[in-house]
């Protein structure tokens, strides 16, 4: 499966907050809306009807709001940062 988001702030002042709803900052100089565009890739395989794996892969490419907000809470402001899970799923009937 193959996905895009592209992530933005209503207003550039606007708190930016996490699917979690973690609030991850914001700034007072930010200028941009854009925080950024997410690209997913993940695979499933089921050898076995009560037995899954799946694996996926996100990269996400820091937008300049991203970046500001990022830059003003002391976490740099990187250009991507990159995602990665692994999981088992084992349904019992």
């Amino acid at each position: 499966m193959l996905g895009y988001r592209h992530l933005a702030l209503a207003e550039t002042s606007d708190q930016w907050i996490s699917g979690g709803l973690l609030q991850l900052g914001n700034s007072t100089t930010n200028s941009s809306r854009t925080l950024g565009n997410e690209l997913d890739l993940s695979f499933s395989y089921a050898p076995f009807e009560s037995l899954q794996f799946a694996a996926g892969y996100g990269a996400f490419l820091t937008g300049p709001g991203a970046k500001e907000i990022l830059k003003q809470a002391g976490r740099g402001s990187p250009d991507i940062q990159h995602f990665g899970y692994f999981q088992a799923t084992m349904n019992i009937p």
